[in-house]
Order: structure tokens, then sequence, then C-alpha cells
């Protein structure tokens, strides 16, 4: 088992052991799952957060006119963390597909490969 809980499936592995391609075709649509509740939780917590900020702004315009600091002021603070969450956001999704999904991706691209050439041979 790899860091995302789907068992590696090497090219060798798909070629010597003559991994048919539903074995294949279920751990593509596994790690398609897991990429899609990451991105989801992802999505749906950043737009809670942009949301938020969005009620706050138009609910109660005297609060976010209020001066943080000289003439930076509440509304341009929620500017700037909607900024601040929508690079994090990516920076999130950026590191967690190097680590979780490309290799695994990776790893499937390289079995469907073996598994082509398989075919080809015989």
């Amino acid at each position: 088992m790899n860091s995302v809980g789907l068992a590696p499936l090497r090219a060798e592995d798909a070629s010597a052991s003559g991994a048919s391609s539903r074995a294949l075709n279920e751990q593509t649509r596994s790690l398609a799952r897991l990429r899609s509740n990451f991105v989801w939780a992802l999505l749906s917590s950043t737009l809670a957060i942009y949301f938020f900020l969005l009620v706050i702004v138009l609910w109660w315009p005297g609060i976010v006119s209020r001066s943080v600091f000289g003439s930076f002021n509440w509304g341009l603070m929620a500017v700037c963390v909607q900024l601040v969450v929508s690079v994090v956001g990516f920076w999130a999704y950026c590191s967690w597909a190097k680590v979780n999904f490309d290799p695994a991706a990776e790893s499937l691209r390289a079995a469907a490969h073996a598994m082509e050439l398989g075919v080809r041979r015989d």
C-alpha cells in the first residue's frame, strides 16, 4: 500500500502476473475518487470562507469600513484574507498531488503501458 491506500501496481507486475484491465480500471477509479474527495473538501472549505467574508461585507458594512490601521480597513483585510485563502488552497492541492496523487497516477500509467505492450506481443 502506498500513502493513499492503493496497492502499488508496477509495470513489471502487470506484465508478469497478467493483471487484468479490470483491476487497472478499478485502481484508476479508486484514484479518481481519492482526488475527488480531496478536491471537493478543499473547494467547499474555500467557498465557505469566501461566502462568510461576502456575508460580512454585505450585512455589516459599518464593521468593514472601520479602520484597522491608517486607511487600511476591515473590508480590505477581508480581500487580503481571500487572496491568502486562494493561494493556500492552490498550494495545498499542489502539495497533496505531488505526494499522493502523482506517484499513484504514474504507477497506473506505467502498468497500463506495460499491459498494452504485453497485449501487442501476444
